[in-house]
């Protein structure tokens, strides 16, 4: 999605302002190894979807030279880093620290992606982006991180209830996910223009684009024959979950919907298989697509609005096949 050229500048940018931190020996190769995976650009320079729909939204606003653009995407990929370092604790992808000590040092890896993305943003200043601009990109960037925290404590919540609606399901969805291609999106377009309305409708492709890649992500966790995640071990309420627990007792699918209520109401017996075709079977994935497809076509039909802007606009829609 990106140039050679352009990965190979964030990759740079990214580097530069890592050094330049002085943060010692330990403490930088944490934060560049937080950097550095098949989805980033360290070290193979793949800067991941989100760097990707900033450059575009850049372009799409009117944005006429990229460098002025490249800092804010480091800063977006420290972001990122940072909140997967987060993710991975609290979804249990990784071991818990045995000590305070490797505690610390994880607390130490966040703290400093988080104030070096801030460091990032100073910097593109430094291209001759008006102060005032500056300032927009650090009050975005603040607002959607915490929005995307607020989704992710949400859905660890969520883990020790019940009675979780479809409604407060899809609005943690929307925050821990969507707020964070939002962040890519809106960034984008502050960067290039000052221009209130083309920002918010950038913004608004990125909230529906970015709700549309997490209700996948939640249907792939459930998906009957596939791999084992975390999300039913874990007793996670995402939507497809939701939807099956909110059914009534005389819903039609009530006998496949209840195997989904027995496992979550800790039933030993009940498989994750079991689960994963009773999802399938009582409609709640197809639930989740229609979701899905609906925030899709509003992201298209913002897309498209966009480019008919201009001639040379940059298809904003190409990200959504």
């Amino acid at each position: 999605m990106l140039s050679a050229r352009t990965s190979e500048s964030v990759k740079s940018e990214i580097i530069e302002i890592v050094h330049s931190a002085d943060l010692g020996t330990g403490l930088r190769k944490s934060v560049l190894d937080a950097l550095s995976s098949k989805t980033r650009v360290l070290p193979e320079g793949k800067p991941n979807l989100c760097s990707a729909l900033m450059i575009r939204s850049h372009e799409s606003a009117g944005g006429r030279d990229s460098s002025e653009v490249i800092p804010v995407v480091a800063a977006m990929e420290m972001l990122l880093g940072a909140y997967d370092v987060v993710d991975d604790l609290e979804d249990d992808e990784v071991p818990l620290p045995e000590n305070r000590r490797d505690l610390g040092h994880i607390l130490e890896t966040v703290a400093s992606l988080l104030m070096l993305c801030h460091t990032a943003v100073g910097r593109s200043s430094d291209s001759g982006m008006p102060p005032v601009r500056v300032l927009r990109l650090y009050k975005i960037i603040d607002k959607l991180s915490v929005d995307a925290l607020r989704g992710q404590n949400m859905d660890m919540a969520f883990e020790l209830r019940s009675d979780v609606p479809v409604k407060e399901a899809l609005n943690a969805s929307s925050l821990k996910s969507a707020s964070l291609v939002r962040c890519a999106a809106e960034l984008g377009a502050a960067a290039g223009t000052g221009d209130e309305d083309v920002i918010r409708l950038h913004a608004h492709f990125g909230w529906h684009f970015g709700l549309v890649l997490q209700l996948m992500n939640d249907v792939s966790a459930v998906w009957p024959g596939g791999p084992q995640k975390s999300d039913l071990r874990l007793k996670k309420k995402t939507l497809p979950i939701a939807f099956a627990l909110s059914l009534a007792e005389d819903n039609t699918d009530r006998q496949h919907s209840k195997v989904v209520k027995r496992y979550f109401g800790g039933d030993r017996s009940t498989s994750e298989d079991d689960v994963k075709m009773a999802l399938w079977r009582c409609g709640a994935i197809h639930y989740t697509w229609i979701v899905a497809a609906k925030a899709k076509a509003s992201a298209a039909t913002i897309s498209r609005f966009l480019e008919q802007s201009g001639e040379n606009t940059p298809k904003m829609s190409e990200l959504l096949t």
